[in-house]
């Protein structure tokens, strides 16, 4: 069994990790594996916090700030792994001894050139990829992944549970460069690679645990509210799940249904580099080339010039209704900027996602390449 936490700082999801792992069934060993690197009084401090929170619940400790592959937990644990955000810092960032770097380089390369998977406990074959995350070589981006995701298969190999917690860092609106973008990147090419693969995805919301994702005997990703009041299953998987794009949208997947005048317009919305226009394209069965007909995206900059140009935002939002498909990154989080004109621009983007969602058939927000339905 997998499960993968995610939530922003301060969230609660270190504690929730641990109380789902203390409540597991059994006498097994429980393996806290710490990823974080003492650097500063700061960090020494969160450390001891986050063992003064797991004394007396019979974790043994185990630090592993990089090289998962090389961690010795013995087999049959249920581990938590805390966190993955400190983990890629690690990797991208970190100098490891050369001979585990070596030998890191060689388990990566032979790891994407095999593809491998790995028999979870129960005999599900389990489904995290790696060697290309996203598709796409970029040099120690894909490396570092790759690195990471070879490690965590030897974890669950090892596992009876596996608990791994991750940060959510993708909604803060800013325009990101050189090593930060690098690392946002990184971890969110491992996100959605656990995402993709995990029994169980949880997103901590001030300290409420919402499910995006259940894979376990019961399918319920997320129950939402309908206009009857009624709750109904929020099952938006491939068609492995056995859910069509016609009951998860009420359209086929076929071009002429899609560009129908009864389909009508798909808003998504979700954090930066979650997999949305990704996930909305193989929903739908789509091409680059029908995106480009029938969809768009990076709204959020259109509202910016909008702003610029002053054209009214509904006016805006009418024509892009006029879509198939209008896909939109969140940028309402983090600090409000100082600077007057960003300030305005990222009011903007806010305003003019909730003119789409109005106008829209159906709101589908992203995480973790992982679908919630809004509307």
């Amino acid at each position: 069994m997998f499960t993968l936490i995610i939530g922003g700082s301060a969230s609660g999801k270190s504690s929730y990790a641990e109380r789902l792992t203390v409540s597991l069934p059994g006498d097994l060993p429980r393996i806290y594996l710490a990823t974080m690197e003492a650097f500063g009084a700061e960090a020494h401090a969160r450390i001891a916090r986050h063992r003064q929170m797991r004394r007396g619940r019979g974790f043994e400790t185990l630090e592993c700030t990089r090289n998962l592959a090389s961690a010795h937990v013995p087999s049959g644990s249920n581990i938590l792994l805390e966190d993955m955000g400190n983990l890629v810092a690690n990797e991208l960032f970190g100098d490891p001894d050369p001979l585990l770097r070596e030998r890191n380089q060689e388990a990566a390369d032979k790891a994407g050139a095999e593809g491998q998977t790995h028999k979870r406990p129960g005999g599900r074959a389990g489904n995290i990829s790696y060697g290309q995350p996203g598709g796409r070589q970029e040099g120690d981006r894909d490396h570092a992944a790759a690195r990471i995701l070879a490690g965590l298969e030897h974890l669950l190999a090892r596992s009876a549970h596996l608990t791994i917690v991750t940060n959510d860092v993708f909604s803060a609106g800013n325009d990101y460069e050189g090593d930060t973008d690098r690392y946002l990147r990184v971890l969110a090419d491992v996100n959605r690679a656990l995402a993709a693969g995990a029994d169980r995805v949880v997103e901590l919301v001030c300290g409420q645990p919402v499910v995006l994702c259940d894979r376990g005997e019961v399918c319920f990703e997320a129950a939402i509210l309908c206009g009857s009041g009624s709750y109904r299953q929020n099952c938006l998987r491939g068609s492995d799940e056995g859910i069509s794009a016609q009951k998860r949208f009420g359209m086929s997947g076929s071009t002429e249904t899609v560009t129908g005048k009864e389909a009508g317009m798909i808003f998504v919305t979700g954090p930066l580099y979650a997999g949305k226009q990704a996930y909305i394209m193989q929903a739908l069965g789509w091409t680059e080339a029908d995106f480009a007909v029938y969809g768009v995206r990076d709204v959020q900059d259109l509202a910016a010039e909008a702003v610029r140009e002053g054209e009214p935002l509904t006016e805006l939002a009418d024509r892009l209704a006029e879509k198939k498909v209008v896909i939109a990154t969140e940028v309402g989080g983090g600090v409000v900027p100082m600077d007057p004109v960003q300030r305005r621009e990222r009011e903007a983007a806010g305003r003019l996602s909730c003119l789409l969602a109005e106008r829209a058939r159906r709101v589908i927000r992203v995480c973790c390449g992982l679908p919630q339905v809004l509307k």
